[in-house]
């Protein structure tokens, strides 16, 4: 996830790392719980609609929607002036996403072209290393 923020949202991730942020605190608990915990229903419904669409192109699916919620929170983020409001705003992201219609243009368009292959690999990078470690 860090990776995909630096190249899609560069400023964004110079802030995080501004305040020493572990964003993967946030995007954890927003993909165990599939935005259940931080979205509005108006908003997870329709993005449960999405993964069942996509089909097995779902994590693709979880890091459009986290990196569009991002995108959404970032002049938020980027106004913080401590690291306790960049928490805030990634902790309660719904108050920065109301429309669906909008996080999805943001996640299927704004966020194109969308790094699937990149995704892959970084993915079996990241599973070699678990691996190697606990082996």
């Amino acid at each position: 996830m860090r990776d995909l923020v630096t190249e899609k949202l560069p400023r964004f991730a110079a802030h995080l790392r501004q305040f020493e942020v572990d964003l993967s605190l946030f995007a954890l608990s927003w993909f165990l719980t599939c935005f259940v915990d931080v979205m509005p229903h108006q908003i997870y419904l329709p993005i449960f609609d999405v993964f069942l669409y996509e089909g097995n192109k779902v994590i693709f699916t979880l890091f459009r929607f986290a990196l569009a919620i991002l995108k959404m929170c970032e002049s938020s983020v980027l106004q913080s002036k401590t690291v306790s409001m960049v928490h805030a705003c990634l902790s309660r992201p719904r108050q920065f996403v109301s429309d669906y219609k909008l996080l999805a243009q943001v996640a299927f368009n704004d966020m194109n072209p969308f790094p699937q292959k990149q995704i892959e690999t970084k993915r079996s990078l990241y599973l070699a290393q678990l691996q190697a470690r606990h082996s």
